[in-house]
Parts: C-alpha cells; structure tokens; sequence
C-alpha cells in the first residue's frame, strides 16, 4: 500500500470522527487534520510510482562503499628456548 493510501484512510477517519463528536472545537480539529492528511497524500501522489509502471522502472541498487580486504596480524608465539 501507498503511504498516500494510507494518508487518505486516515483522513476519512477523522471526517467520520468529525461527524460523531459533539464538541465543535473537537470537531473542528479534527476537520482541519483531515485536510492537512489529504494535502500530504496528494504531494506524496506526485511522486510515487503507479504500481502499473513499477517493473518499468530500473531498480536502484545502493550504494555500498567500497570495503578493503581484512588484514591479519600475526602474532609471535613464544619458542621453546633450549638451554645448553
């Protein structure tokens, strides 16, 4: 699901809780919020991909930095020394 789906089922939420509230100042709010959802839904909706047109679209790979090869240390053991 698009985030400007979801965007826009929120704001059908809030009109409906705006229709049952008995508080105007509530009621109001929650009008005002549903407008502010539908506003970022349709900026959204500019820039997302239809999903009829998604396997047109190469698909980015990320960018992932080059990483250089680990490098062991050697550790000195110490030897067994011989007395003479």
């Amino acid at each position: 699901m698009y985030e400007s789906e979801r965007l826009r089922e929120q704001a059908e939420r809030c009109m409906r809780l705006a229709e049952t509230v008995l508080d105007p100042k509530a009621s109001n709010a929650l009008r005002a919020l549903a407008a502010q959802y539908l506003e970022r839904a349709q900026r959204l909706e500019e820039r997302e991909i239809p999903p009829e047109t998604a396997d047109l679209v190469p698909e980015q790979q990320p960018i992932v930095p080059e990483q250089q090869p680990m490098q062991q240390q050697q550790q000195i053991q110490p030897g067994d020394k011989k007395e003479e």
